[in-house]
Formats: C-alpha cells, structure tokens, sequence
C-alpha cells in the first residue's frame, strides 16, 4: 500500500508475505550446504548496530510525539521498546563495547543485551494488549520511577555477578562448515532469544488481528516489521551470531526488520507533512470565508433586506430581484460553511450538514443512511459533496421533491453515492436542457476517479448514482452505523 498500509488487509498480505521471505530464506541458509550467508568482519556488526540504533531511536520520537497528543498506552509501550530500551542495547551494549575493545567482546555487554532482548518485545506485548489504554502524566511519572528503579537493579545484579559471568559463544565459531549445525556453549542465550522471537511473533499477531484498524501509518507497518524481527530471533537462537565475529542469518533479518520500520517511518512522515498542509489549507479557507461572511454576505443580506421592505407595486422586476438576491445570499453562505468545514470531518457527518440547510426551508423531508467507515481522499471527499448538494437542489429547485433519499455504502469493495427524490423527474433524453448541474456532478466525479450516472422519468422522480475507487488516507477510527432521519426539515 502507497499510503502507509491502513487497510488491515494490506497489513497481513505483507506479513503474510515476509514471514514466506524470512522461512524460506532461513531453509535455504540451514539446509543448502553451498548457500552460505556468513560473513566474518566484527565492523559489520557495528554497522548493522548504528543502523538500528538509528531507526529505533526515529521510531521511538514518533511514537513518543503521539503519546504526547493522545496518551495511548501503546504509542509509550513503542517509545520504551524502541527508542530506551533497544536503543540503549544497540549503542551502549553492542555498537560502544564492540569499538572500544575491537579485539575482545565483554561478558557484561553479551548478557546485559540478552536481557533486553526479551525485555523490549514483553513491553511491546503489554502495550499492544493494552488497547486504547490512556495514562496520564502523572501515572507516567510513577511509571518511569518504577522503570529506572528496575534497570538500575538489574544492572546492579549484571555487575555483582560479573566475575562469574563468561562469554556464551565462541567468538570466533563459524556458523559454517562442520559445525554450522552445532551449539558449544551456554543454552541460556538460545533461550532467551527464541523467547524474545516468540513474543514478537505474537505481538505481530496482536497487532494484525484487532477489532479496528490502525490509526497511525507507522503502526500498520509495525506489525509486518515485527513479523520479520521474530524470525530474526528465532535464527539468534539457532546461531547467536549477534554475539560473535561474524554476520549471519539473524543480522541479516535484522537489517530487514530496520529496513521494514524504515518503510513505517516515510509513511508516517508523508502522513504527518500531509496534516500539515492540510490544517494550512483549512486556515487559508477560514480567512477567506471570514472575508466573504464580513463582504458579500453582508452585502446581500443588506440588498435582501431592503428588497423585501418595497412594494411590488413600485416596479414589475421586484419579485426576480427578491429571489435573485435570496439565491445569492444562499449561496454564499453555502460557500462560507463550504470553506469553515474540517477536512479531517466524518464525510458522513459532512453529508449530513450539507442537506440540512439545503432542505431546512424548502419543507423537504429527507432521510440519511451513511456508513461511516468509509474513508476518502481530499479529492474523492469534496466531489461527493458537491454531487450531493448539486443533486439536492435540483431535486428541491426543480423536481419539487418531498422526500430525498440519501444512501452511502459499499458494494462490491467499491463506495457507492446514491441520491433518490420523488420529484417531478425528467426526460434524460433531453438532459441537456436541464442545465450546466448535471454536467458539472459527471466532470467532479470523473476528476475524482469516479462515475456517474442518472435514472429518471417523467413523473417518477430521479436518482443520482455515484461510484469511487478509493484511495484511502491514513483512516481515523470512527463507529460503523447509520445516519437516520425523518423529520421534516
């Protein structure tokens, strides 16, 4: 997906995908004895170390900015993860031991990291448990107390029992030749890293099987990015070779894992740049309708007023200037709540506010059935009600309906735009004398990726059809139901 992996579906497809990529590539590694992927060199390994440092810290700042505005438990439980806990592995437990003492790794830096190495995926598997959790900031407070009190006790016991600490692996053991299929040395460190794989196996499976969508683009990709991250572990645990000399399976699905939230990362910043421009567009359109509200609406509200107080009497054309300036006045005031309208807006709630003013003083009745979950682009979003408020005064203007009905659903994957009226109907034969409006709806469609088509008769009403191929932007969760309404407007 182009736009950050929202769609739920889109999000399995490529863990489903790169858990395929990740077993296959683990086979062919263990069971070919001529694919060899071993590569000896201790500067590579701290390469791949401030490669994930970096994308760990990225991950967390954004993670971190939207704990800020919203407080989710999650968005803290990835800040934890990824931008304290597996950054400080990566900098202060591998990369720094490794270059300062290039010759000879440190039995302190092999076992610490292996403690966080099951550390992070556990509070990334709360933090996806927890929902929509919100913690405020002073239980935040409480919660880093406890968190620092935790670390600097269990480094305390890292260093206490130092002295009897060894290295678990052989540096210099070969993942290859006679004994690519044999573990000398500690089994703790294969456990904790299948462990660690397990855990983020499942938080993957957490992630990508939730009632609601994600919200965030980064956590769309989070799910398939942790798929990778497990089969990463799961080969730790056949060759630890994070703790060696040399590069093996598990660093390269390491990388792959860093390469996937990398992807996350442009997705989220192309989101996050697009709100942006989006909020700077929204105030230019504030000013400019506070402009039209405080210049021509005034004007003709003025020009309405005065009309209305002469008599017919006084010149024939009266009752044409007294409906040309209501119209005016209508629509500028159209205009003006056109511009005021969020764009992050419900399209069903925009819909909605779009009739009601359309059909407040015409005695028309209408009847609403949006399905809320639908989700638009700018483009697609802004044709729709267009086609809506076009389709509507038609059908009050010159249908003279009493009842519209407005329906927006989904059929065949494809979001579908209905409106029906029981107006007076006309020949679509004769289409074009019905003016410029059902041309413009077919061309704001068409501009949009859309079609459109009309039904009607002669005394059988009309119905006004759309249909858009969407392209979703980052979807905002919001309740599937039904608009309804039956009052007279």
């Amino acid at each position: 997906m182009i736009r950050g992996l929202a769609p739920r579906s889109s999000s399995r497809l490529a863990a489903l995908l790169l858990l395929v990529l990740a077993s296959v590539f683990t086979a062919f590694a263990w069971l070919l004895p001529g694919f060899d992927v071993a590569y000896g060199g201790e500067g590579m390994h701290i390469a791949l170390d401030a490669i994930q440092a970096t994308v760990y810290l990225v991950v967390g700042g954004l993670a971190w900015a939207r704990y800020l505005r919203a407080g989710h438990a999650f968005d803290l439980a990835i800040t934890l993860a990824f931008g304290v806990i597996s950054f400080v592995e990566s900098v202060f437990l591998l990369a720094l031991p490794t270059l300062l003492n290039y010759e000879q790794l440190r039995p302190f830096s092999v076992w610490a990291s292996a403690v966080t190495t099951v550390a992070a995926p556990v509070v990334l598997l709360a933090g996806a448990a927890s929902g929509r959790i919100v913690i405020r900031r002073r239980a935040l407070t409480a919660l880093a107390i406890i968190l620092a009190i935790a670390g600097i006790l269990g480094a305390l016991v890292i260093v206490l029992v130092r002295r009897h600490l060894s290295l678990p692996i052989d540096p210099g053991l070969s993942p290859v030749g006679p004994h690519r299929h044999s573990f000398e040395g500690a089994k703790s460190i294969p456990s904790v890293e299948g462990a660690a794989g397990i855990v983020l196996l499942a938080t993957a499976a957490r992630l990508l099987v939730p009632r609601n969508p994600p919200v965030q683009p980064l956590l769309g990709w989070l799910g398939p990015a942790l798929v990778v991250g497990g089969a990463a572990s799961l080969n730790y645990a056949l060759f630890p070779s994070v703790y060696s000399y040399w590069v093996y399976t598990g660093d390269i699905l390491r990388l792959c894992f860093c390469l996937t939230l990398t992807a996350g990362i442009v997705a989220e910043l192309r989101a996050a740049t697009r709100r942006v421009v989006e909020m700077a567009v929204l105030e230019e359109r504030r000013r400019f309708a506070r402009d039209l509200h405080d210049g021509v609406a005034q004007e003709l509200s003025f020009i309405a007023t005065e009309l209305n107080d002469m008599p017919d009497a006084l010149h024939p054309s009266l009752p044409w200037l007294r409906s040309a300036a209501a119209r005016g006045l209508f629509e500028s005031r159209r205009a003006i709540e056109a511009l005021t309208t969020p764009t992050d807006r419900p399209l069903a709630a925009a819909i909605a506010a779009a009739v009601e003013d359309l059909t407040s003083r015409s005695g028309t009745s209408i009847r609403l059935s949006l399905d809320e979950t639908i989700q638009t682009t700018s483009a697609e979003r802004e044709a729709m009600l267009r086609v809506v408020r076009e389709a509507t005064t038609n059908a009050i203007r010159h249908g003279r309906a009493k009842l519209i009905l407005i329906s927006l659903d989904q059929r065949d994957g494809l979001p579908r735009l209905e409106i029906a009226d029981d107006g007076t109907g006309f020949d679509t034969s004769h289409a074009s004398q019905r003016g410029f409006g059902l041309t413009s709806m077919r061309e704001r469609a068409a501009a949009s990726g859309g079609t459109l088509s009309v039904r009607s008769s002669p005394g059988h009403g009309t119905t006004v059809e759309g249909c858009w191929r969407i392209h979703p932007e980052p979807a905002r969760n919001q309740p599937k139901g039904d608009h309804q309404a039956g009052v007279k407007r």
